[in-house]
């Protein structure tokens, strides 16, 4: 991901006041340590006005969700807990380690 493509999307998310985190390797490249990494992880505060604020701001730079879902159907808490507990529900493996581990 090029700078540019960081600053777009940073400068976007900031224009329409949404809270979020920068997370995962970029979150890492901006603290001065080099590391190669293709994707943007982002936090954003799940508050409903929040929320929709940050997915509309993404959405108008072309982003869209991988999962095949509805952009609003990120909006809704219940929807978002189905999906927690049936990403739960597919762990087959379990060890000191944590959940998924073998």
């Amino acid at each position: 991901m090029a700078a540019t493509d960081l600053e777009r999307t940073f400068s976007a998310l900031e224009a329409s006041g949404t809270r979020y985190l920068v997370v995962g390797g970029v979150a890492v490249v901006l603290h001065g340590h080099p590391r190669f990494t293709a994707a943007l992880d982002l936090v954003i505060s799940l508050d409903r006005a929040n929320l929709s604020r940050g997915l509309r701001a993404l959405e108008g730079l072309g982003y869209r969700p991988r999962a095949p879902v509805a952009l609003d159907e990120f909006l809704d808490p219940e929807v978002r807990r189905t999906w927690i507990e049936t990403q739960a529900s597919r762990r087959t493996a379990t060890s000191s380690a944590g959940p998924g581990c073998a």
